[in-house]
């Protein structure tokens, strides 16, 4: 596919999604997450310096598309890895997972993970697997908060 086809495919994708260009206060954003880390108490390692984002940006969206499907469709992927709050995240995740002792039971790293889970099963004719690669924020925050209140752990 030239580039400009490409252009074009995930231009539609984000129009016909609704996608709307917004001007980013990003300065302050990173500000904000970069005193979140300096300040913090509890949670964090003894050298939070290694939780800041070194030559942080705002994630970028690309399209993967999708060649098995009829008119070449666009998956849009969005790479977090250069935003202020990645290494946070990934912290605060590793944390709750230790403290909490939880462990999704659906939950795969990868492709080849899901393949050795899925290898034995046995699907009736016509299944078809769903996944979910974005859970809702609103939704896990307070049952993040009720495991640790069950767990006795203060949660602020």
């Amino acid at each position: 596919m030239e580039r400009t086809q490409y252009d074009q495919k995930v231009l539609q994708f984000l129009a016909s999604s609704g996608a709307t260009q917004i001007r980013s206060p990003f300065t302050s954003y990173n500000n904000e997450i970069r005193v979140a880390i300096n300040t913090a108490e509890y949670i964090l390692p003894e050298k939070p310096s290694s939780l800041l984002q070194m030559n942080s940006s705002l994630p970028k969206i690309y399209g993967q598309v999708k060649l098995h499907n009829e008119g070449l469709p666009i998956r849009p992927v969005v790479a977090f890895f250069t935003d202020p709050s990645f290494k946070l995240a990934k912290q605060l995740s590793t944390w709750f997972c230790g403290v909490s002792g939880f462990t999704p039971k659906y939950t795969v790293k990868n492709s080849a993970q899901l393949t050795a889970k899925l290898c034995d099963t046995k699907f009736p004719a016509g299944s078809k697997l769903v996944m979910f690669t974005k859970i809702p924020v609103s939704r896990a925050i307070p049952l993040m908060i009720e495991i640790l209140e069950q767990m006795k752990i203060d949660s602020h």
